[in-house]
């Protein structure tokens, strides 16, 4: 058996043009792929170049067209052996449509076909596990028009130049699911109708002896991400407030400056907080309050 190791390779120089970023002349090796003198071109203007249409051509001739999305989307990239003087076209930008919303791939996407349908957008853009619907807005000339369809509907409906998907999910929530935590003997989790308020809870609990019924807590994270709101302005405030105000000596200068860096300090630190989103449950309006999803209720327990 032989195996054989290239030591030495003969370079190549090869033209990038086209709607690319830096059209030029690029060296490289004759085995590197058309990609690698893409990137060293800057790569495709996502705004004017082509995706779909990477012309290679030598002596004028064409003798492979490129297609990046199957190399993005299913890893496949044909190989090619380049010349000096071989030239590499991106083509102007084809076709397009936007998809947004509940799904995975969110995106602009090139296309170049005229019976494109929002089954084959789907397989690209892959719906959200939630998702239900979606609404075409398109031009027509002057006028602006909207569509509304089920996924289902949608399959074989087709898609435009310049249409604007947006996939949704119109599920109507029938029950939610809350946690039941501390001084508590029934079970963890309990499911209720969507709109259900604490006292409509309060009569399923199995308190242990020690429990503080009175004392509840609940967490909740739309709570808790509206606390990080209100710190994270309450910080940029009194930073706006630190850094803008001026100084008359330069005595005072050094001082608002080791001010500001002590400031700044705090600041890092508190935006590293993490509210627990917790909501007080008083006696007088306790009955009231409503429950949503994924909410944590814990009861506490009478101590020494």
């Amino acid at each position: 058996g032989v195996y054989a190791s290239l030591e030495q390779a003969q370079p190549v120089k090869v033209f990038v043009t086209g709607f690319v970023k830096q059209p030029g002349y690029y060296g490289g090796l004759a085995a590197d792929s058309v990609l690698s003198y893409l990137d060293r071109a800057g790569g495709v203007d996502p705004t004017r170049g082509s995706y779909i249409d990477i012309q290679i051509k030598r002596n004028g001739q064409l003798l492979q067209q490129v297609n990046l999305y199957d190399f993005l989307l299913a890893g496949k990239l044909q190989p090619f052996s380049f010349r000096d003087g071989d030239v590499i076209t991106a083509a102007p930008q084809k076709k397009t449509f936007a998809v947004s919303g509940q799904v995975q791939n969110e995106y602009t996407f090139e296309f170049d076909v005229n019976d494109l349908t929002i089954g084959d957008v789907l397989q690209v853009a892959n719906p959200a596990a939630n998702a239900t619907n979606v609404s075409i807005t398109r031009s027509a000339g002057r006028a602006q028009t909207a569509e509304y369809y089920s996924l289902a509907d949608a399959q074989n409906v087709s898609v435009y130049n310049g249409d604007q998907l947006v996939v949704t999910s119109d599920r109507y929530a029938g029950t939610i699911a809350v946690q039941v935590k501390g001084a508590h003997t029934g079970n963890g989790a309990m499911v209720v109708p969507y709109g259900a308020r604490l006292k409509d809870i309060v009569p399923q609990l199995q308190p242990s002896p020690l429990a503080k019924l009175t004392h509840l807590t609940i967490y909740r994270q739309s709570v808790a991400e509206q606390q990080k709101r209100m710190i994270n302005e309450s910080l940029d405030r009194l930073e706006e407030l630190t850094l803008a105000t001026q100084s008359t000596t330069r005595e005072e200068a050094a001082l608002r400056q080791d001010d500001a860096n002590l400031v700044k300090q705090f600041v890092a630190k508190a935006r590293t907080v993490r509210p627990d989103g917790q909501i007080v449950v008083v006696p007088n309006s306790w009955q009231d309050i409503i429950l949503q999803q994924g909410d944590v209720i814990e009861i506490p327990a009478q101590t020494s």
